[in-house]
């Protein structure tokens, strides 16, 4: 009798990528249709997904222009580099050209960021910046053209720049003095005047940190010294400063303060105002003794209730204690600046009656002198305006600009070019289409892949 056993030729660890491809070429029909229709759909699918994609890329900085670099803006308020692509500056721009009238605002803030890149490297133990500009990404399907994307981009990242424009135009020393110059007492002159002088100062000290002490060509004009470029007269920037600062001594300017606080701050004219002088001070100086009458019924109160906490009952209640002990300290602080500015008052309106009561060509010389000071004092400031508003506008207006990292500013970027996308579906078609069709030829082949075999027993029972 033949004994047989039927053993099934099976691989147990699977087959390989490189076995199926080789039964492929027996079913090589089907993964050439497969190939095909999976290759097409792959193209197909990934120029749909790579238009979705597509932004528009703009890469920027603002030259060499210090205070935006630093965070500010010249008038010395915060520069915030995420404000570009905010709600209200975009709507700025649109709202500001016609072209722009078909964008989508609170659509393209879903997909407009900006970031800011910074490449370094380090030198020693020292990690040194060597560039850093922004970044600005939008969807390519919020605008209707390249043409207007790039107009509208360009217009968004120069409107700091059209802001610190606004600060430079507006340096207008003399309008303003104008208006201040109209005021009934010297405080505000003087207060505008220093600030002025401020300004300056500081300005200079601020134009030598960003250029150095470089020369500038002036020349000589009604109004004061103004930038030229003829070599009329060569200055550095240092002698400009020091020129303006040493003009200053001329006018006691250091002692400004005190000069004002002996003419007590009040306009005196010739004509003698000392009766406008004397309502105004007595009206005020009866609204402050009436306040302080208030203050003080209000503090003997509250030290009377502080009084009844503490002596009526056996458990004191701190937090209500302090209230009232911190309430009283206000009221008492308020008193005390009162009593102070009474003082003061009561002082300018014995001087203004002691004036007064002169004979009319002796009054209020001491106010008229000082007033014709401060009339000096304000010429020489307006011509040293003139001349550091025409040095700081020229200089800055050399570097008040934008530098484009890209010779074409917009850029696409995120697509997916035709050669990748046709080689990415030839790819996926032909693993698939090989993995397909070789498992359908293994799968068919299989059974036949099952055979008898004798042993040597069986054969030597025979």
């Amino acid at each position: 009798m033949v004994e047989e056993r039927n053993i099934n030729n099976t691989d147990e660890e699977g087959v390989s990528l490189g076995e199926i491809c080789s039964l492929n070429i027996r079913k090589k029909i089907l993964g050439l249709i497969i190939f095909i229709v999976l290759a097409i759909l792959s193209f197909v699918a990934i120029l749909i997904y790579s238009g979705r994609q597509k932004e528009y890329v703009i890469n920027f900085d603002y030259g060499t222009t210090p205070n935006l670099s630093s965070g500010t803006y010249l008038d010395g308020s915060v520069f915030n580099y995420l404000n570009i692509v905010s709600e209200t500056t975009l709507n700025y721009v649109k709202e500001n050209s016609d072209q722009y009238n078909d964008l989508d605002i609170p659509s393209m803030l879903k997909s407009i960021s900006i970031s800011k890149t910074i490449s370094s490297e380090t030198i020693g133990d020292e990690t040194v910046v060597t560039d850093n500009y922004y970044v600005i990404k939008v969807s390519a399907n919020e605008f209707a053209s390249v043409e207007q994307a790039k107009n509208f981009l360009i217009d968004l990242v120069n409107l700091p720049l059209k802001k610190n424009e606004v600060f430079l135009n507006n340096l207008d020393f003399e309008g303003n003095y104008t208006l201040i110059n109209n005021s009934l007492t010297y405080e505000e002159e003087v207060s505008y005047l220093q600030s002025q002088v401020s300004l300056i100062s500081n300005g200079y000290a601020s134009l030598i940190d960003t250029f150095g002490n470089i020369n500038v060509y002036m020349e000589e004009t009604d109004s004061g010294l103004v930038m030229t470029t003829s070599e009329s007269s060569t200055y550095s920037l240092s002698q400009l400063q020091n020129k303006f600062k040493t003009g200053l001594g001329n006018f006691n300017y250091s002692y400004l303060d005190y000069i004002l606080e002996a003419n007590n701050y009040v306009k005196l004219d010739a004509n003698g105002s000392a009766d406008y002088y004397v309502s105004l001070y007595t009206s005020r100086i009866s609204a402050l003794e009436n306040q302080n009458t208030i203050l003080t019924k209000r503090i003997e109160s509250l030290t009377s209730q502080i009084n009844g906490v503490m002596q009526g009952q056996s458990f004191i209640d701190s937090s209500a204690l302090s209230s009232l002990v911190n309430e009283r300290s206000g009221y008492e602080q308020d008193l005390i600046s009162n009593q102070t500015e009474l003082e003061r008052m009561n002082k300018v309106l014995e001087r203004i009656e002691t004036e007064a009561a002169k004979p009319e060509g002796e009054r209020f010389l001491t106010d008229i002198a000082f007033g014709e000071s401060l009339d000096d004092l304000y010429s020489y400031i307006k011509a040293e305006t003139t001349t550091y508003t025409s040095v700081y506008k020229e200089l800055y207006d050399r570097i008040m600009q934008v530098n484009y990292r890209q010779a074409n500013v917009i850029a696409t970027d995120g697509g997916i070019s035709i050669a990748i996308n046709i080689g990415i579906s030839i790819v996926l078609g032909l693993i698939v289409g090989c993995l397909v069709a070789g498992i359908a030829g293994y799968n068919s082949t299989k059974k036949r892949q099952t055979i008898d075999i004798k042993t040597p027993e069986s054969v030597n029972k025979e």
